[in-house]
């Protein structure tokens, strides 16, 4: 309805009052708007204003795992690597009870070189620690073999689920983990075993 009258004023028989259209618009954008609002009108001020307050007190009752939950900040690795650009962050529980994540993001230098499916990669933390990293996966202890290996995706990350250690303190720390992988390369045919380190920081509410 508001814009069928403001075409009407502008075009049409009746364009002498063009001028009178103008502030009209003016009028609507401005009126009862600040600096920083200009071209919203008070309802929709108050609106969004309402709509922030009520975010604000939604976020202060959600638990504090919750809140952990969001873009992860990846710690690279202590030490460079030759083939890879490794990092890793931990990654809250998505609801209570559920367990935690150590999420690990590797990025080739070489796109020969691949990280094997079997033996499978391997996560350890340091005495002390308030995670507890999964038990090892079984292995064949079989040599790859850079023929006939199969190979993870690395366009996506690695996950290890990990749980709370019993007893431990609340708040933030450091953790100091290792990550073991094996990794082949077709071209040169070879087979060999990496690690990287990392102080992730953690946060247990």
């Amino acid at each position: 309805m508001r814009r069928s009258a403001l075409a009407l004023l502008w075009s049409g028989p009746v364009r002498r009052f063009r001028s009178i259209a103008v502030g009209w618009l003016l009028t609507l954008g401005l009126a009862g708007c600040g600096p920083s609002d200009s071209g919203r009108s008070p309802v929709a001020i108050e609106r969004a204003v309402a709509i922030q307050q009520s975010l604000h007190a939604a976020n202060a009752d959600r638990p504090a795992f919750l809140l952990l939950q969001g873009a992860l900040q990846m710690t690279p690795q202590a030490t460079t690597s030759q083939h890879f650009d490794v990092s890793a962050a931990y990654e809250a529980p998505a609801k209570k009870g559920a367990p935690g994540g150590i999420v690990v993001e590797f990025k080739r230098k070489d796109p020969d070189v691949n990280i094997n499916e079997e033996p499978a990669a391997r996560l350890k933390f340091a005495p002390g620690s308030p995670l507890v990293a999964p038990p090892p996966p079984k292995s064949t202890g079989a040599i790859p073999d850079p023929a006939n290996a199969h190979y993870i995706d690395l366009a996506k990350p690695l996950r290890f689920p990990v749980t709370v250690a019993e007893g431990a303190a609340r708040g933030l720390s450091t953790v100091r983990t290792t990550v073991s992988y094996f990794y082949c390369s077709k071209r040169e045919n070879w087979c060999r075993k990496g690690t990287a380190e990392f102080d992730l920081a953690v946060v247990l509410p």
